[in-house]
């Protein structure tokens, strides 16, 4: 007993320990002298014994962004600090090994070289924060550094190793990413689903297609959204089976993907969508109508705007926005001017702007005494784009509105129909009507 208690003496005399806090690898007295003090004093707070302080010490560095080149050893050399901190950032959870990763994608080309190389660390903390970075460098030299991590024996290095291919959008990393759809770990088969549509190239399309009908529903999400962000026709098929997916977000991606494809093989089955018990389903239908330029959408886009909830009816008027060449949709969207919600009415506004029919001019005019400011004031823009004489008098009344913002455009507006510079003076603008109305023919 008592030569145990001797040799735990000795190991506590001798045996390194463990320090209390995680702090940078590189010595604190190699910070130089002939640099800014702030980054300077900032370097300082990185040896902190306090985590919250050596976070907010690398997101100041962040925040100087190639003034703080000096940090970028420091940082590095802590990429391996993963104390957990809550609370500093608004919705997750951070570690000052993350926060000087930010920091050193924010300082940019000066830090990649040194992030690349810690690509190669023994420590797969400082892989992973290392990898995540280069995401947000936008140098293409971590392209080829990043697809050889994509073997990591770590899940994690691995899946923002993917994540930052995907961000940098290189299609050099394609034949390196479509192997990692069939990876052992499910969030990275995702992660490389996603990263896929981000390069949007259509060389990656046949390896979504083959997991398109995956077992786990969130691969199948992934692929659906990519092959929509490709736009290769030889997925719309697929895509419209998918549509009866027993996951409604696999097909909400689907049908988005459809629409973003805008073949018109699939408007059958988009219609079909409009009556799917999902709201987000039968959402991203009408936007897809609007889309594929076919004839048979109109009816029944026509149909969404009587709809009871108004974000479908509001999604539809902007859908017809390419049919308003038909009488019928005109006057269809001339009437939800008088929708009861202020966004339909305001949508309903900037879609007619685009119209430049006459007819719309007195429903317009009606809308100058809204109750909603910003559908007021896009009225008016909107008379200006029109430019007919008849919504003078109406505007000359605007210049009493209580909202200076909608005053001042009314003056513009007026200026520009009558080539006058009366101001805002009202009773000057309705003399001069009174003058001039048989002139104006109004």
């Amino acid at each position: 007993m008592k030569r145990l208690l001797i040799i735990l003496f000795l190991c506590g005399l001798l045996c390194p320990r463990t320090p209390a806090f995680t702090q940078p690898k590189v010595p604190q007295d190699e910070v130089p002298f002939n640099i800014p003090p702030q980054i300077s004093e900032a370097i300082k707070k990185l040896y902190s014994e306090d985590a919250l302080e050596r976070a907010r010490a690398a997101i100041d560095l962040g925040k100087a962004r190639q003034e703080a080149a000096p940090a970028i050893p420091f940082l590095v050399s802590m990429l391996h600090d993963d104390i957990p901190i809550d609370g500093l950032l608004p919705s997750e959870r951070t570690f000052p090994g993350r926060e000087a990763a930010r920091a050193l994608a924010r300082i940019g080309q000066e830090a990649v070289s040194k992030l690349i190389g810690a690509l190669n660390d023994r420590n797969w903390k400082v892989r992973m924060n290392a990898a995540w970075a280069l995401g947000y460098t936008e140098d293409t030299q971590a392209v080829a550094p990043l697809m050889r991590l994509l073997k990591d024996p770590e899940e994690q290095v691995r899946y923002f190793a993917v994540d930052s291919l995907g961000k940098l959008k290189d299609p050099s990393a394609i034949d390196s990413l479509i192997p990692l759809l069939r990876d052992e770990n499910r969030k990275v088969q995702m992660n490389a689903a996603w990263a896929l549509g981000q390069i949007r190239h259509p060389r990656a399309s046949e390896a979504l297609l083959d997991v398109l009908h995956d077992s786990n529903p969130t691969i199948r999400y992934y692929a659906a959204e990519s092959l929509g962000k490709i736009r290769d026709e030889r997925a719309v098929k697929p895509l419209i089976s998918l549509l009866k997916d027993t996951n409604y977000n696999v097909r909400m991606n689907a049908v988005e993907a459809l629409g973003k494809i805008g073949d018109a093989r699939a408007t059958p089955a988009v219609i079909e969508a409009l009556k799917d018990n999902n709201f987000g389903v039968r959402y991203y239908a009408v936007e897809a109508l609007g889309n594929i330029r076919d004839e048979r959408t109109i009816e029944p886009l026509m149909e969404v705007l009587k709809d009871s909830n108004w974000k479908l009816r509001l999604r539809a008027v902007t859908a017809l926005r390419r049919s308003l060449r038909h009488d019928r949709v005109l006057l269809s969207l001339t009437e939800m001017l008088k929708d009861q919600n202020w966004r339909v009415r305001l949508n309903s506004v900037l879609v007619l702007r685009n119209a430049k029919d006459s007819r719309v001019v007195l429903p317009l005019i009606s809308l100058l005494k809204d109750e909603n400011a910003y559908v007021r004031y896009n009225v008016v823009d909107t008379l200006i784009k029109i430019k007919d004489l008849r919504a003078i008098e109406p505007l000359i009344a605007v210049l009493n509105d209580k909202n200076r913002q909608i005053r001042m455009e009314a003056l513009r507006a007026l200026e520009e129909l009558t080539q006058q510079k009366l101001g805002l003076n009202f009773e000057k603008w309705l003399e001069w009507f009174e003058r001039n109305r048989k002139d104006l023919g109004v």
